[in-house]
């Protein structure tokens, strides 16, 4: 199995519907597996992937009785998946022709590339944290659509759901957690459809609040990088006396 297909799902079923359809028009059959988890839908979508259930052996759907966000139940996914890629997307999605392939294509011989995301999506990021579209420096991959070896993840792990919560600011921890381990990060430019943002009208939760949260444990975790966009850190020695000139 090449690709494993992570799809984190609440509600909005006819954009759901259409994700999917593009993803079974333009991806090879017996190359990828597809994993849902659906959020205590209510609109019809458990109907929907109940069918889908039923007509197609590669699709697995988990159902959950209350709403858990976006970080935790993807992290269970990626433990499900089976391909030697993981694709993590949006349901807001409609992809092209040869998409999977475009992807993975960038890893070949570079064995430190860790994370492949499309090139219209937000990659920078600013002073206070927050995701800009790329104009200096590609610094992050957007998770709406990212495709990452799952050797890399059984290693370094996904999205961090012990530090953040719910959703906002997990792919670009990701993103800054991986370089600064020595990976590198990249984008494709892909005619991929994106309908940004609707998906969340009908969340019945506090997302400012969410998003407040997670971007102060942003700006703490990596206040270093934000000022000085570097992973280097400088170490200060006192010495009451000198013992030779080299610190051991």
């Amino acid at each position: 199995m090449k690709y494993s297909i992570l799809m984190v799902i609440h509600e909005h079923v006819e954009l759901t519907r259409t994700c999917v359809a593009s993803i079974r028009q333009f991806s090879k059959a017996g190359e990828y597996e597809l994993l849902i988890f659906d959020n205590a839908s209510t609109d019809g979508t458990r109907e929907f992937l109940r069918q889908e259930l039923e007509q197609h052996l590669d699709t697995r759907v988990f159902f959950n009785g209350k709403n858990a966000g976006f970080m935790t139940p993807m992290n269970y996914l990626a433990k499900q998946a089976q391909g030697r890629y993981l694709v993590v997307m949006n349901n807001d999605l409609k992809v092209c022709p040869g998409w999977l392939d475009r992807m993975e294509s960038v890893f070949a011989g570079k064995p430190k590339m860790a994370l492949v995301g499309l090139k219209q999506n937000c990659g920078e990021i600013g002073h206070d944290g927050s995701g800009l579209p790329v104009r200096n420096r590609l610094e992050y991959v957007e998770a709406s659509c990212m495709m990452v070896p799952r050797a890399i993840v059984e290693v370094h792990g996904l999205f961090d759901d012990a530090y953040f919560y719910f959703g906002y600011y997990e792919d670009s921890d990701l993103s800054l957690r991986l370089r600064e381990r020595g990976f590198e990060i990249a984008v494709v430019d892909l005619p991929i459809v994106h309908r940004r943002g609707s998906t969340m009208n009908r969340l019945k939760i506090d997302l400012n609040k969410i998003k407040a949260r997670n971007a102060a444990r942003f700006r703490h975790r990596w206040a270093h990088y934000l000022k000085t966009r570097s992973f280097e850190k400088r170490v200060l020695f006192r010495r009451s006396v000198a013992v030779g000139d080299v610190i051991m």
